[in-house]
């Protein structure tokens, strides 16, 4: 039986804009579906309850030191932002663009990517406790010295991730592609793959299979 990815608490929330949130400096139990027209600087604040669809934030946005909590982004970019130390719990990532984007040394619990390109996402250093991840590129994905704890995944392209001195026991790959994935012994140590992988896995320990 599957743990059970946490949902977002989200009760009631009022549709608002970010030009109205960041008036009242604050993002609570909000659903935001358009872009700003005007630079705006969200910084040293949380996101909390909230449902974003169809936000850019790569354009007109400035982030800085910002929490998520219980949040839903469905047809988002957040490409390249950084959330580098931060805390991210039972979020919801559907169907967007998580580019080059730098969870550096945050914490990420009960969060669910579904349909996303996080192509060179970084998770380096990361805490990452209850994540499913599911039809979603992590090509390039950076796992290095990264603390997991249950780690769902379902046909996910890690082609040509880096993973280092990470714990992957029972994490299963099976169903998913990690052809030239860069990996350590310490790291495949308990890992589930298919017989193609393995013998794909074996020549980077320097096994010859005939």
């Amino acid at each position: 039986m599957k743990p059970k990815i946490l949902a977002p608490k989200i009760k009631i929330t009022e549709k608002a804009t970010f030009i109205s949130c960041a008036n009242n400096n604050s993002y609570s139990n909000v659903e935001i579906n358009q872009n700003p027209s005007a630079l705006i600087t969200i910084e040293n604040t949380s996101f909390d309850s909230c449902q974003f669809y169809g936000i850019d934030f790569t354009e007109n946005f400035v982030i800085d030191n910002i929490n998520i909590y219980d949040c839903i982004f469905e047809n988002c970019d957040l490409s390249n932002i950084e959330f580098n130390a931060r805390g991210i719990h039972r979020c919801i990532f559907k169907n967007c663009k998580l580019m080059g984007t730098n969870f550096y040394t945050s914490s990420l619990s009960n969060i669910v990517f579904n349909e996303v390109n996080a192509l060179y996402i970084n998770f380096a250093n990361c805490d990452l406790k209850n994540i499913s991840i599911t039809n979603s590129i992590f090509k390039g994905c950076n796992m290095m010295e990264t603390t997991t704890k249950v780690l769902l995944l379902d046909n996910v392209n890690f082609n040509e991730a880096e993973i280092y001195k990470t714990d992957l026991t029972d994490v299963d790959f099976s169903n998913s592609n990690i052809d030239g994935i860069t990996i350590d012994i310490a790291s495949l140590k308990g890992i589930k793959v298919n017989s193609f992988q393995a013998m794909s896995l074996a020549t980077l320990l320097g096994i010859k299979v005939v």
